[in-house]
Order: structure tokens, then C-alpha cells, then sequence
């Protein structure tokens, strides 16, 4: 991973969008895609686990492509746990009852437990394409709850808000410090 670039007053200065090789941006693009496909898996802790591998194998490959492997890491964590909660439960409350496997989907806590998990992976899986597009562009894409943090580990919690004072504007900028 290449070193952070400070500038005169010992800031860290974000790469913009045009300092971003393409093959970065593929890559960082790459863990949006697997974070889309993955959300509707039937095994939901397989595509945990590949989110991990997927984060471990590029992570390396430049603080850009970290930042977005690992955002999408994290945030597939309570997506995967949420959905093995509900697979878990459907598999238990069968056992318990001896359902026919019909007569599970009768059950109104089943509904509203799959309605919820369907409503929060739609939600993930606007997120997850706003964030691919945004990542093949050069940009950095803040995830809800897992932005900031993604972007303390691999920017830090004092990269600068402006770039350099030049014609070009400044595209990738820290989260807003609310």
C-alpha cells in the first residue's frame, strides 16, 4: 500500500479521482459487486467470508482499494449476521412445530421478519450501487454507519477538506465531522 501524501502543513491529502488507476477502481468496484450479488445468497455467512478474502487479497493494493474492500466488509456484517438470525430461526421454529414446510411462511412473525430482511436488503443493495458506481469513478463513497470509520482507519481523522490550490476542484473529501 503506497504511503499518505501530506502536504505543507502535515495534512493527508486524498487521491483524486484522476491519480486512481483504473485497475484500482475495478478493484475497489469489484467488493461493491460481490456486496450486491452476496446479500441474497441463501448461506449468508459464505458470502462474509468471501467479503473477508476479497478484502484481504487487495488490501494491499493501494489505500484507495483498501478503503472500499474494507468498507464493504464491515458493512456486510450485519446484513449476513441479520440474515443467518432468520434462516436460523426458520430452521428452528420447523424443528420445534414440525411444520410442513408450507405452513411456515403462514406464520405472521415469519412475514414480518421477512419483510423486514427484504426492506433492509433493498436498502443495502441501493447502497451497494451507488457505492460501485461512485468507486469506479476515483470517488470515495461514505456507507451510512460505516463511513467514518472506514475512513479514520485508512485516511485518518485529520485528512485535509481541501485540495490542493489549484484549477481543478478538490472531488474526494473526508465524511462530514457531525
Amino acid at each position: 500500500m503506497e504511503p499518505l501524501k501530506y502536504d505543507e502543513n502535515n495534512q493527508v491529502v486524498l487521491p483524486q479521482p484522476d491519480e486512481i488507476p483504473d485497475k484500482d477502481k475495478m478493484d475497489a468496484s469489484g467488493a461493491y459487486v460481490m456486496m450486491f450479488a452476496s446479500s441474497y445468497l441463501p448461506l449468508p455467512l459464505i458470502n462474509l467470508l468471501a467479503a473477508f478474502i476479497y478484502h484481504m487479497a487487495y488490501r494491499k493494493r493501494s489505500r484507495f482499494v483498501a478503503f472500499h474492500t474494507y468498507q464493504s466488509f464491515v458493512s456486510q456484517i450485519p446484513t449476513s449476521l441479520s440474515l443467518w438470525g432468520l434462516v436460523t430461526w426458520i430452521i428452528i421454529d420447523a424443528i420445534k412445530h414440525s411444520y410442513d414446510p408450507w405452513e411456515i411462511f403462514s406464520s405472521f412473525n415469519l412475514k414480518a421478519a421477512i419483510v423486514i430482511i427484504v426492506g433492509w436488503n433493498l436498502i443495502y443493495t441501493i447502497f451497494s450501487i451507488a457505492a460501485m458506481v461512485r468507486s469506479r469513478k476515483g470517488r470515495l463513497f461514505y456507507l451510512p454507519l460505516f463511513g467514518k470509520h472506514t475512513f479514520e482507519r485508512y485516511f485518518g481523522p485529520n485528512a485535509i477538506n481541501n485540495g490542493p490550490q489549484n484549477s481543478t476542484p478538490f472531488i474526494n473529501r473526508p465524511p462530514h465531522k457531525d
